[in-house]
């Protein structure tokens, strides 16, 4: 782990657990403004659309999705019906794309994926599938000028192997193997965490 990674992390999880963090230990609200003037230059020079989905205090990560310029915004397209959806999927003759960025508010990385809609076969319903392979190439230029953008301001994308490392002196709580969360008596299994979970984990 990078030392300066370990450092951030020991400042928020001042108590060891991964559902308590010191929140006046996150980036300053400027770090914040900084984010989203970057998101408003990818929009503006790139013409990729982006909306801000949350600005939380108990998120570790701001949130952004972005969209194609031709593509419907993706409020737009959240609130509407499947039927909208499979008639605009069937007329563009393409599924919808939606790219999710999540800039980490305790150290400058970020990380993303897509969200893919597509029919689910003839029921009139929709299924989400979910990758970080770039879609299609029209989706090119975000991925060498809005990353570059990021990169030249000092919010870096750390390798995978840096994301799953665990993190020994953050502990989170396992609930797979409890049937009943709302028993009281009932405590979960204490285990260890990922860098990606500290600073990106949204929940």
């Amino acid at each position: 782990m990078r030392p300066e990674i370990e450092a951030r992390i020991r400042e928020v999880y001042t108590s060891g657990r991964f559902s308590v963090m010191d929140r006046a230990a996150f980036l300053p609200n400027e770090y914040n403004e900084f984010v989203f003037r970057i998101c408003a230059d990818i929009e503006q020079t790139i013409g990729f659309k982006y909306w801000q989905m949350w600005e939380f205090d108990c998120d570790r990560a701001l949130g952004f999705t972005f969209s194609l310029p031709d593509d419907p915004p993706f409020p737009v397209w959240l609130d509407s019906t499947n039927a909208s959806k499979l008639q605009w999927i069937e007329k563009s003759g393409r599924f919808y794309p939606v790219l999710w960025l999540w800039v980490s508010r305790i150290w400058p990385t970020y990380n993303y994926y897509y969200n893919i809609w597509k029919p689910r076969d003839a029921t009139g319903y929709l299924d989400i599938d979910i990758t970080i392979d770039l879609y299609h190439e029209c989706w090119l230029p975000f991925f060498t000028r809005g990353f570059a953008l990021l990169h030249t301001q000092g919010i870096i994308q750390l390798s995978h192997e840096e994301l799953i490392e665990r993190v020994p002196f953050v502990l989170g709580e396992d609930w797979d193997d409890i049937e009943d969360e709302t028993d009281d008596e009932v405590e979960p299994r204490l285990i260890e965490t990922t860098v990606s979970q500290c600073l990106l984990q949204t929940h």
